[in-house]
């Protein structure tokens, strides 16, 4: 022990154990650093990454609740004449997992809200369509008469009023506000890498005069989707309705 107090006070042998243990220190933090940050943005991919699917989620399910929305006045209609009724309603599919890969304790929260309003709407497409379907059956059956499915259908009838105002009020109007946050989300929360690529690459700009040129034929072709869909369905259910 004396030996090797003797060297350290040699200054070139003391500068010399003091770098290696910096050197041994830096190299230290270095790695629980690389490590950190390594953690740090994987977590913010998964995040990014979410969004992303996220937002893919959101038009399937804006187009069934949009489905469904549609069907449901001439199923109502049907029914208070007192007859059969052949098409369903759709279930509006979520991913609750999902959540665990986002860190936007906000987005988080307001996702909880409308996977609630998912579950309590399907909660109640599978009792309306179940309850119809057991009716249905049991009058095609003969074992009810026409008086009794009249009155349950009638019943079944105001259930799907309600069903659609909730559907409209609250699930849209949920459903709107959450692309929206998303959709801000997705620009403002990228990687450092995608943010790097993108600067790096770069991209053509665009001027206004065809931006908005580009945004008028997009509605034209948004319009006439819609006129072709509304035209399909009703020529559809206007077929049941004859028969």
């Amino acid at each position: 022990m004396d030996h090797i107090l003797d060297h350290l006070k040699d200054p070139q042998v003391f500068a010399a154990a003091i770098g290696a243990l910096l050197g041994a220190f830096a190299a230290f933090i270095l790695v629980v650093s690389r490590d950190w940050l390594g953690k740090v943005y994987d977590r913010k991919r998964k995040h990014y990454d979410a969004l992303v699917r996220l937002e893919a989620q959101f038009q399937d399910q804006g187009g069934v609740i949009h489905d469904n929305i549609y069907l449901l006045p001439y199923f109502a209609a049907a029914l208070n004449k007192g007859a059969l009724y052949w098409s369903n309603m759709s279930e509006i599919e979520y991913d609750r997992n999902i959540i665990y890969d986002l860190h936007n304790l906000e987005l988080i929260n307001d996702l909880y809200s409308y996977h609630y309003d998912l579950r309590r709407a399907n909660d109640d497409i599978r009792a309306i369509q179940g309850g119809y379907k057991s009716m249905e059956q049991a009058f095609m059956a003969h074992n009810i008469d026409d008086q009794t499915y009249l009155l349950n259908a009638k019943n079944i009838a105001t259930n799907l009023g309600v069903l659609k105002v909730y559907l409209e009020d609250d699930v849209q109007k949920s459903l709107t506000e959450i692309v929206a946050k998303v959709r801000i989300l997705i620009r403002k929360d990228r990687t450092l890498g995608m943010k790097i690529k993108r600067f790096m690459v770069g991209s053509s700009k665009l001027s206004k005069e065809e931006v908005q040129v580009e945004v008028k034929i997009f509605e034209k072709e948004i319009e006439a989707t819609k006129k072709k869909s509304k035209a399909d369905k009703d020529k559809i259910f206007g077929k049941e309705k004859n028969g």
